[in-house]
């Protein structure tokens, strides 16, 4: 039997600000137990977090420019 689990990739649903509580427990409840990520959908990294963690998900995985790790670039953007 395998070990993986699949993520749920939450860009696709498009959340913004106050439905994004909303779509995290959608996902929880279908069953996912892992979240990509792609920003923070509106919402402070503290409410993402917290609804992450009131619905039982993991955020395994996020897809981010690649300014994140050059930070010396953010100025040109």
């Amino acid at each position: 039997m395998s070990n993986r689990s699949w993520a749920f990739i939450v860009f696709r649903t498009r959340p913004r600000g106050k439905r994004l509580p909303w779509h995290i427990r959608q996902i929880a409840e279908i069953g996912y137990k892992n979240v990509e990520l792609a920003g923070y959908y509106g919402v402070s990294a503290k409410d993402l977090k917290q609804a992450l963690a009131d619905n039982g998900l993991h955020a395994s995985s996020a897809h981010v420019g690649l300014t994140v790790n050059e930070p010396e670039k953010l100025e040109e953007n």
